[in-house]
């Protein structure tokens, strides 16, 4: 029993020499440290708990702040997602994407005929497609340009928020009723409202001016008492009558339109006046060209069958040459 104890005193003792019980040589190993890094698209700060490198298990808080025109559209890399704030545990080194996207609006509207010119969209009243819209930025340069589709319907998408003009291409035969007071849009697309919808421009058609009229030359002796009224015709389905030094008044579009009377055997010769003309013709039928705000007066001039031009006496006719020579004479000797 001694022997055995002494054994396992000799043997405490050379473990003790060859295996010093030092504190000196145990120590705890420390844990880890973990690097974070951001990176940020578009224009925006992101904001983090702490600083970079974190200690394994650190819970670490995302913030986006987007700069203003911007929004935040999301995390991505180690870390996805839309909630913000969001956080990340430090079990390794991490990398995030905080991406940051433009605000844009729009700005829509429609075009229609305003038939009857009260700048009020009627129900009934058209659209008008094909119409260019001009969009004009806030120093009215223009930067963009489209046309009304078949619904009358423009829009302008993807735009900055900031301050705009909106105007229409003027198209001759018509005249803009609305907006009133203004031939073009202001609108200011900002965060709170980067929409605008509901743009309007109305327009009417600018018409033509037709006057017909009829006049009668009676001559001398004639046996017609009574002033005729005779049918007239305006293109293929307007009937009207006229008697002598009576008119009808037309607001008519652009476009060609034949004329006739039913003269009953009556001689007529047609003057034509305005818009560029300025001529006589010969028949009872016609035919005018107008143009949107021109006036164009057409006048019938009809003689009776036995109309006579008054014959004037030779010697009525001698002296009316003698008094106009002999007053030629007068003005030019008093002439300085």
């Amino acid at each position: 029993m001694r022997k055995s104890l002494l054994k396992t005193l000799l043997i405490f003792s050379l473990f003790v020499l060859v295996f010093p019980l030092s504190t000196s040589h145990i120590q705890a190993q420390a844990p880890p440290d973990y690097s974070l890094s951001v990176n940020i698209i578009g224009n925006g700060v992101v904001t983090v708990n702490g600083s970079s490198p974190y200690e394994a298990g650190r819970k670490v808080i995302m913030t986006a702040y987007p700069s203003s025109g911007w929004e935040f559209t999301g995390w991505s890399g180690d870390l996805t997602g839309t909630a913000n704030p969001d956080a990340i545990i430090m079990d390794d080194d991490k990398s995030v994407t905080c991406t940051f996207t433009e605000i844009t609006g729009s700005i829509c509207g429609h075009k229609w005929n305003d038939l009857d010119g009260d700048i009020e969209w009627d129900p009934g009243e058209p659209t008008l497609p094909g119409w260019e819209f001009i969009l004009e930025d806030k120093d009215h340069n223009p930067i963009a340009s489209t046309f009304t589709d078949s619904n009358g319907a423009f829009s302008f998408i993807d735009l900055p928020l900031g301050k705009y003009y909106v105007k229409e291409t003027k198209q001759d035969g018509w005249k803009q009723t609305y907006p009133d007071g203004s031939d073009y849009w202001t609108v200011t697309l900002t965060e709170e409202n980067p929409t605008r919808n509901n743009l309007k421009f109305g327009n009417i058609q600018i018409k033509a001016t037709l006057i017909i009229e009829k006049k009668v030359e009676w001559g001398i002796d004639s046996q017609y008492v009574n002033h005729p009224i005779f049918e007239f015709t305006l293109g293929p389905q307007v009937v009207f009558y006229l008697g002598d030094g009576e008119s009808e008044v037309f607001e008519l579009e652009s476009e060609t339109y034949s004329i006739s009377e039913k003269s009953g055997g009556w001689s007529t010769k047609v003057k034509i006046k305005g818009g560029g003309y300025d001529e006589t013709i010969q028949g009872s039928h016609t035919e005018v060209t107008l143009e949107a705000g021109e006036t164009v007066t057409v006048t019938f001039i009809n003689r009776p069958p036995d109309f006579v031009i008054p014959e004037i006496p030779l010697g009525t006719i001698l002296a009316l040459l003698t008094m106009m020579t002999a007053f030629a004479l007068t003005r030019k000797k008093i002439q300085p």
